[in-house]
């Protein structure tokens, strides 16, 4: 077993686990391969997750 630090959820779903698992996988495949390049465009499909989260949450709020 691998600890990659997310922690235990507590709740009945994982998203948050998932999540950090696919960017663990991504950031160990970047360091196994020596592929430092890819580091640019993994931040930035990071921050393009932030945005679709801030952009969901406002438009769940705006139609309650």
């Amino acid at each position: 077993m691998i600890e990659y630090g997310v922690g235990e959820e507590l709740v009945g779903y994982v998203t948050k686990g998932v999540s950090s698992l696919a960017l663990f996988l991504d950031l160990f495949a970047i360091a196994y391969s020596g592929k430092i390049e890819y580091l640019d465009e993994l931040k930035k499909a990071v921050d393009l997750n932030e945005e679709m989260i801030d952009q969901a949450t406002s438009f769940y709020s705006a139609t309650l």
